[in-house]
C-alpha cells in the first residue's frame, strides 16, 4: 500500500512539473505575456493522461514501456488539439502543443523506467506454478528463500490456454509445505496474481512442458518481466540459461535483451509501414484477380502458432482452391507439384505477394519481419514427437521470413524439424539488426532470381 501511495504521489508531481515546464517554455517561445496558469493547467491535464498507466505498479518490458509512452503521448496530443479547438484561449497554440508532445515523448518513458526500477526493488518471495500437487510440493521444499505461495493450473480448455484450478481436492497434499499458501482463492487470474504478489521469481513445476502449461506461464512472466526458473529435466524444451544455487535452471523468456527487443520492434514497425505504403496500391488488383480466378474468399485465414505456443490467425491472399486441405489435411508439399494451387496463386507465391496481409500482423505485433516460420499447431505436435526441443522456437515471434525460410532447400529429406530447429536456434543465438537486414536481403535476392527465371 505504501508503494502504491508513493506511486500516485510521483504521478501527481510529475504531471504538475511537466505541465508547468511545458507552459513556461511555450510562453517564453511565443512571448505572449499571458498568464502561465491556464497553459499550465491544460498541460498538466495532458501529462496526467499520458502518465496514468504508470500508477499501476507492475513490471513491464522496455518495449512495452516505450509503446505505452507513445500511445499515451498520442492520446494527450489528441486531447490538446481538441481543447484547442473548443477553447483556444486556454491552450498554448500549435507551438505549445508541439512543446508538450516533445516533453511527454521524453519524460513518459523516462518516468516509466524509474517506476520499473521501483517495482523490481519491491519484489520478494517466489511463486511456484505447476499442474501436479506432488511436484509442486517437492519444488516448494527445494526453493531457497521465502515462498509467497503456489498456483496450480489444470489442462487448457477451449476457452483459454490454461485456467487456475479450484483451491480444493488433491492440493491438500501440499500440507507438508505449510509456508506456501494457495494463491487462487476466489478464482483469481494468473496475471492478476503476478501483478499483486510481485514475486522475485516464478518457479515452474509442471509434469510436462506444453503450450498450455509452462509456455502459458512464460507468456505472463515475460509480460511482467519476472524471472523464471525450472528443474533440470525441462531445460532442453525451453530456452535455458545458467543454473541457480538451489539447483534450478534459469529460463530465458526471450533470447534477446530488452534493448534488442526494442530495436527489433522498431525495425518491424518501420518495415511494415513502408511495405504497406509500397504495395498497398496493388492490393485491390490482387483481390480482383484472386476472386476472378477461382471461387472462394480473397483472404485465406489459417491457424498458426505464435510466440509462447499461443495461436493466432495468419492472413494470406488465397492461392489454392477452396477447401484445399479437406482431404489431405495439414501437409507441406512442393509448389511445383501441387495441383491445388490456382493459376493466380502460382504467381502470387512466386513473388511472395500472397503474404502482403501479414504486414498487418507485423504492425500489430503478432509477427516479426524475421523469425521462425509460423507452423500449424497440428504440425507442431507432430514434430515435437520427433524433436522434443522443437518448442524452443516458441520463445520468439514467428517471422515473415527467416534463415529457415531462405535456406529451406538445404534441409535434408526427413529432417525438416531437426534442421529447422537448428536454423532457428542459430538465429536466436546470433541475432543482430544487421542479421535481420541480411536475411531480408537474401529473401529479396531469392525473389529476383525467381522473377529472372534462375
Amino acid at each position: 500500500m505504501e508503494h502504491r501511495r508513493s506511486q500516485y504521489l510521483l504521478y501527481l508531481l510529475a504531471s504538475i512539473l511537466i505541465g508547468a515546464v511545458a507552459a513556461a517554455l511555450t510562453l517564453v517561445l511565443q512571448d505572449t505575456g499571458r498568464t502561465v496558469i491556464g497553459y499550465a493547467l491544460v498541460s498538466s491535464l495532458a501529462a496526467a493522461v499520458a502518465l496514468y498507466p504508470l500508477t499501476k505498479p507492475v513490471g513491464r518490458r522496455l518495449t512495452a514501456v516505450v509503446g505505452i509512452g507513445l500511445q499515451q503521448t498520442i492520446m494527450a496530443a489528441v486531447l490538446l488539439v481538441t481543447v484547442h479547438g473548443v477553447a483556444s484561449s486556454f491552450t498554448p497554440g500549435i507551438l505549445g502543443v508541439g512543446v508538450i508532445i516533445v516533453l511527454l515523448s521524453v519524460f513518459v518513458p523516462s518516468i516509466a523506467l524509474v517506476c520499473q526500477s521501483r517495482v523490481k526493488q519491491n519484489r520478494k518471495g517466489a511463486i511456484v506454478v505447476g499442474d501436479n500437487p506432488e511436484i509442486i510440493a517437492a519444488t516448494v521444499d527445494s526453493v531457497n528463500g521465502p515462498v509467497t505461495g503456489y498456483v496450480r493450473l489444470v489442462p487448457r480448455t477451449t476457452e483459454s490456454l490454461f485456467r487456475i484450478a479450484d483451491s480444493t481436492g488433491d492440493t491438500c497434499q501440499l500440507a507438508r509445505s505449510p509456508d506456501a499458501d494457495e494463491l487462487t482463492e476466489g478464482g483469481a487470474r494468473l496475471d492478476t496474481i503476478l501483478a499483486v504478489a510481485k514475486p522475485s521469481r516464478v518457479v515452474l513445476a509442471f509434469s510436462e512442458v506444453t503450450r498450455g502449461s509452462a509456455f502459458a506461464v512464460l507468456e505472463e512472466c515475460h509480460k511482467y518481466d519476472i524471472p523464471v526458473v525450472t528443474s533440470e529435466p525441462a531445460d532442453s524444451r525451453l530456452l535455458a540459461g545458467s543454473s541457480t544455487d538451489d539447483g534450478f535452471v534459469e529460463v530465458r523468456t526471450s533470447p534477446l535483451t530488452q534493448r534488442q527487443e526494442l530495436i527489433k520492434r522498431i525495425f518491424d514497425v518501420v518495415f511494415a509501414i513502408v511495405g504497406l505504403a509500397a504495395v498497398g496500391p496493388l492490393v485491390p488488383f490482387i483481390a480482383i484477380a484472386v476472386r476472378l480466378d477461382s471461387p472462394g474468399p480473397v483472404i485465406y485465414r489459417q491457424i498458426r502458432t505464435e510466440r509462447f505456443g499461443d495461436i493466432f490467425v495468419l492472413p494470406k491472399f488465397r492461392t489454392m482452391v477452396e477447401n484445399a486441405e479437406s482431404e489431405t489435411g495439414a501437409v507441406i508439399m512442393d509448389d511445383n507439384n501441387d495441383s491445388r494451387i490456382t493459376a493466380v496463386g502460382q504467381y502470387l507465391r512466386a513473388t511472395y505477394m500472397d503474404e502482403i496481409p501479414q504486414l498487418v500482423s507485423i504492425l500489430f505485433g503478432r509477427m516479426s519481419v524475421v523469425g521462425p516460420r509460423p507452423e500449424r499447431p497440428e504440425l507442431d505436435e507432430e514434430w515435437i514427437e520427433d524433436v522434443a526441443a522443437w518448442s524452443r522456437r516458441w520463445h520468439v515471434k514467428p517471422g515473415l521470413t527467416g534463415f529457415a525460410q531462405v535456406d529451406f532447400e538445404s534441409f535434408e529429406e526427413g529432417r525438416y524439424a531437426a534442421d529447422n530447429l537448428e536454423a532457428d536456434d542459430w538465429y536466436m543465438s546470433e541475432w543482430s539488426l544487421w542479421l535481420d537486414c541480411k536475411l531480408v536481403g537474401m529473401q529479396l535476392r531469392k525473389l529476383f532470381q525467381k522473377l529472372g527465371g534462375d
